[in-house]
C-alpha cells in the first residue's frame, strides 16, 4: 500500500511541470497547457481536486497569475488533496467492516 501512495504522489507532482513543457512551442500555448493540466489533475484527484481547480482558475481569470504560474502553484495542492482523499479519507469512510471494527477497538 505504501508503494501505491508514493507512485501516486510522484505521478501528480510530475504531471505539473511536465504540462508546462507544452509552452515551449507557440506563444499562446499557456492556456491549452493549463486546460490539459486541469483535466488530468481533475481525473486523478476527483472530487477533492475541484478545490485546486477553482483556486488555479480563479487566479488566472482574475489576472493575478499566468497559466504557467497557476500550474506551478496548484500542483502541490492537487497532490495534497489527492493523497488525503485516496489514502486517508476514503479508506476510513469505505474501508469495510474489518477496518471499522479495528478503529473502534483502538479508541478508549
Amino acid at each position: 500500500m505504501r508503494f501505491r501512495r508514493i507512485v501516486y504522489v510522484i505521478a501528480v507532482l510530475f504531471l505539473g511541470p511536465a504540462s508546462t513543457l507544452a509552452t515551449i512551442f507557440p506563444a499562446e500555448a499557456g492556456f491549452p497547457a493549463l486546460l490539459l493540466f486541469e483535466a488530468l489533475m481533475s481525473v486523478m484527484t476527483y472530487p477533492s481536486g475541484f478545490v485546486a481547480s477553482l483556486i488555479g482558475g480563479g487566479l488566472v481569470f482574475s489576472g493575478i497569475v499566468t497559466p504557467i504560474e497557476a500550474i506551478v502553484m496548484t500542483t502541490p495542492i492537487f497532490a495534497a488533496l489527492g493523497y488525503l482523499q485516496w489514502f486517508w479519507l476514503f479508506p476510513r469512510l469505505y474501508g469495510g467492516e474489518r477496518r471499522a471494527l479495528s478503529d473502534l477497538a483502538q479508541r478508549p
